[in-house]
């Protein structure tokens, strides 16, 4: 037997090898989304909405008993399309991949996956790279699609809410009185 054909990969290279495919996985999956991860934006709308509560839930009890209670009558000054932008979040919407992506990065992973071992192991990290390499490009493309949108919370005059998604938030601030007109806002 000749020395070469004794020759196995070191375990080092396999530790390596399968290192570098878990933290391939990983990155993947965080650029993609599946790992969740905190926005302070929720943290920061919940105290901003408990603190719009809080303001209409407080009312001056030193003229309550003097003020008579009106019956309740619809306003006739309602406008149903107006209200008032309540917060604007800008949100990332994920593009779609066509499928290059995919194919760039499964020829990368499948070549760099075949530099490593030898023998069935050498086919095994072949597959690995070509796979995880595929899930890699493709999840790149989404992400380099994808646009900026911009989500508006309003407060209608009729009591209701809503939110609008557009892609554009221009000129438009928290606090402004807006109307909704076929879907986008103007201002009021």
């Amino acid at each position: 037997m000749s020395m070469n054909s004794l020759r196995k990969t070191h375990p080092m290279v396999l530790v390596a090898a399968v290192a570098l495919t878990i933290f391939s996985l990983l990155g993947s999956a965080a650029i993609s989304g599946l790992i969740p991860f905190a926005h302070s934006d929720s943290a920061e709308q919940a105290l901003n909405e408990n603190a719009d509560q809080n303001m209409e839930n407080t009312h001056d009890t030193r003229n309550s008993a003097a003020v008579p209670v009106a019956e309740s009558q619809p306003a006739a000054d309602v406008c149903p399309s107006c209200g008032t932008i309540t917060a604007i979040r800008t949100v990332q919407q994920e593009g779609d991949g066509s499928g290059l992506g995919a194919i760039a990065g499964g020829v990368a992973g499948g070549v760099i996956g075949n530099q490593i071992g030898g023998g069935s192991g050498k086919k095994i990290m072949t597959v690995l790279g070509l796979g995880g390499g595929a899930y890699a490009g493709h999840t790149i493309e989404k992400k380099m699609n994808s646009t900026t949108v911009y989500q508006i919370d309003l407060r209608m005059q009729d009591g209701s809410q809503r939110t609008v998604t557009q892609y554009s938030a221009a000129g438009l601030s928290v606090g402004d009185a807006v109307k909704l007109q076929s879907g986008k806002i103007t201002s009021a």
